[in-house]
């Protein structure tokens, strides 16, 4: 047997021919406009690591290109062996395959692979839907009292943002306005960027609700407005814990925390109570 085993290009040679010169030109060092698109349509993908081969999929376009040179890659829950991700510290060279379903072409892409937990960079995995995460609100009586910071759910928090947010640390997710003004007095105008937005009534507005947002209320205020929202249900689990994790609200895992919900409500809570259970590290 081991005398017919090949060992060498030159053997090889023997039995294949030499690759056209098209086929050659094929590899480039760069991601071209014709391979951002193949992946914008790709659903699935096979990536392969030292001693391993792992297919991913979800909607088309789950890849999201940063630029010519990367990808960012999402990684959705699965049997927790963590293969992959093992491999990839070990040894970072990777080979990708993508494919669209009924095409008969694939795209390849080699090269080396990191393992990040960045927010900005997890964000843009979950944004690359601008419209999977909608909320719209419609004013029943003129209302000012909702404050914005334009463009921010399409990128990481800012240093500003983030020494802003750090003053609130101690506080509850829910506080008293009085505890919360002792730390920032002006606490929705000092929201970095921020502006207020006026609606008369019958006005109507749309946004995503991973934009950083807040709403002032006043007693005196006479206040209505008919809120509603869409999500992508791919993406209910990773809207859901992003926005509120354990960090805000660790009584989540409690089984009844809210008591009898009925048929309708209950199960939705019990499977978001799952997730919230499935990520808590």
């Amino acid at each position: 047997m081991s005398s017919t085993l090949v060992k060498s290009e030159t053997e090889l040679r023997q039995t294949y021919e030499q690759p056209k010169e098209t086929t050659l030109k094929l590899k480039l060092k760069k991601l071209d406009k014709h391979g951002r698109r193949f992946i914008s349509l790709s659903p699935f993908l096979v990536l392969a690591t030292d001693g391993d081969a792992s297919p991913k999929g979800d909607a088309p376009g789950f890849v999201k290109v940063v630029d010519d040179t990367t990808l960012l890659i999402p990684d959705r829950a699965g049997n927790n062996k963590l293969d992959t991700l093992k491999n990839i510290m070990a040894h970072p060279a990777i080979g990708i395959i993508f494919f669209i379903p009924g095409f008969n072409e694939t795209f390849r892409v080699n090269g080396t692979a990191r393992i990040t937990m960045d927010p900005a960079e997890l964000d843009r995995l979950l944004n690359q839907y601008p419209n999977a995460l909608v909320q719209s609100n419609c004013a029943v009586y003129d209302d000012v009292s909702l404050w914005v910071v334009p463009g921010s759910h399409r990128r990481g928090d800012t240093p500003e943002e983030q020494a802003y947010s750090a003053k609130f640390n101690d506080l509850g997710f829910v506080d008293a306005i009085d505890t919360v003004r002792a730390v920032e007095a002006d606490v929705f105008r000092a929201m970095p960027g921020a502006i207020n937005v006026e609606l008369k009534a019958g006005d109507g507005l749309l946004y995503n609700p991973l934009l950083w947002h807040a709403a002032e209320y006043r007693p005196e205020w006479k206040r209505c407005t008919l809120h509603g929202g869409w999500k992508d249900a791919r993406l209910l689990d990773q809207f859901s814990l992003l926005r509120w994790g354990l960090a805000h609200n660790p009584w989540l895992l409690e089984p009844n925390y809210m008591g009898e919900l009925g048929a309708n409500f209950g199960p939705l809570l019990a499977r978001y109570q799952e997730a919230v259970a499935r990520y808590a590290d």
